[in-house]
């Protein structure tokens, strides 16, 4: 065997020599023809990787309709909450994060933070416990 053959051989993870040997003689002796023989076992091996592909391709489409009904439900979630916390929650949360309301003013003897938990229709307390989720 000359060395490009072995090291194409040797480079196919999927190819047992042995079985290979065994399949191309088994079929010179049905059909007396080696071209014929190794064609057969080329498309054999050729069917054979074209499944694992295919089978490999289902556990992809798999795994990406996991994720996708995975971001359909943190969605869902993520809209329910967002219909859940009063607007003006989301609002002053977003201002204490960027630093135009200090931290300090979320207290519930605070006048402001009165004011923007009167506005959002709940108790200065619940007011002061949503943004402090959100921040």
């Amino acid at each position: 065997m000359d060395r490009a053959t072995k090291d194409q051989l040797d480079t196919d993870d999927n190819l047992n020599t042995s079985g290979l040997m065994r399949s191309l003689v088994e079929s010179y002796l049905l059909t007396g023809d080696s071209v014929e023989a190794g064609l057969e076992r080329r498309l054999a091996d050729k069917e054979n990787a074209l499944e694992r592909k295919r089978l490999e391709r289902a556990r992809v489409d798999s795994d990406i309709e996991k994720i996708e009904r995975e971001i359909t439900r943190l969605e869902k979630k993520l809209e329910e909450r967002r219909q859940a916390t009063p607007e003006e929650v989301i609002e002053y949360a977003e201002k204490v994060k960027a630093g135009t309301v200090p931290v300090d003013n979320l207290a519930p003897d605070n006048p402001a933070t009165e004011n923007w938990a009167q506005k959002a229709g709940i108790h200065v307390e619940e007011f002061i416990d949503l943004v402090e989720e959100r921040l």
